[in-house]
C-alpha cells in the first residue's frame, strides 16, 4: 500500500502505512521548532493530529496535538512564543495536518462545546444527534488563520485514523502500534 504524501508549497509530509517500512527522523513528542531547515521531523500518532509548520529559508517545526493540547490553547501559545522571538512573520508559513481523527470519534461534555462557541470555535463545534463532537483538524485550522497563517498555506490531510484500518493504526480501535509522519521542506 502507498504512503501518503501531503504537501504545503515546499513542505511535504509522508504517513508510512501499515506494511511499509518506517524511516524515522528527528522525533518529536510534543512540540519543537528549528531553524536548520533541512531537518526532518517524524511524529508518531495514532489519533493525536502530527501537525508540521515551515517558513523556507528560517524554520522547520513540528506538534502533537490531542485533546489535551486543544483545551490548554498549547498551539498558539507554543507557535506565537516561536514566531515572536524568532521575528517571523505567520503569512509566511505553511502548515500541514496529517492524519488524525476527525470529529465523528471525538465526543465531548457539552461543557467542551460551549466554551469553544464562546471562544469562537464555531467550525470545530458539532453536535450530531444530540451528541456534542470536538472537531481537532477544524480547531487547529481556526488557531492556524488567528496566527495569521494563510488558508491557502494549510493543507489538512483526508485521511481519518479510524475509518481507515487497513492503511493506519487507531488508538480507538484498540491499536498499540503508531503511524509514522515524516516532514522535510524540499
Amino acid at each position: 500500500m502507498e504512503n501518503i504524501i501531503i504537501k504545503s508549497g515546499p513542505l511535504q509530509a509522508v504517513t508510512t502505512t501499515k506494511g511499509n517500512p518506517i524511516d524515522t527522523e528527528t522525533i518529536v513528542e510534543g512540540y519543537a521548532c528549528y531553524s536548520d531547515t533541512s531537518a526532518k521531523l517524524t511524529i508518531m500518532s495514532n489519533d493525536d493530529i502530527p501537525l508540521f509548520f515551515a517558513i523556507p529559508g528560517k524554520v522547520i517545526g513540528a506538534m502533537k496535538i490531542g485533546k489535551d493540547e486543544i483545551e490548554t490553547k498549547q498551539l498558539t501559545a507554543n507557535l506565537r512564543s516561536s514566531l515572536v522571538s524568532l521575528g517571523l512573520d505567520a503569512s509566511e508559513m505553511h502548515c500541514i495536518i496529517g492524519p488524525c481523527l476527525t470529529f465523528s470519534h471525538m465526543p465531548v461534555e457539552r461543557k467542551v462545546i460551549e466554551k469553544l462557541l464562546d471562544d469562537g470555535f464555531m467550525l470545530a463545534a458539532k453536535r450530531t444527534d444530540g451528541v456534542d463532537f470536538l472537531d481537532l483538524p477544524d480547531f487547529v485550522l481556526t488557531e492556524l488563520r488567528r496566527l495569521g497563517v494563510k488558508m491557502e498555506n494549510i493543507v489538512i490531510g483526508d485521511y481519518d485514523t479510524f475509518e481507515n484500518p487497513e492503511m493506519l493504526y487507531s488508538r480507538l480501535r484498540g491499536d498499540k502500534e503508531m503511524n509514522a509522519t515524516t516532514a522535510h521542506l524540499g
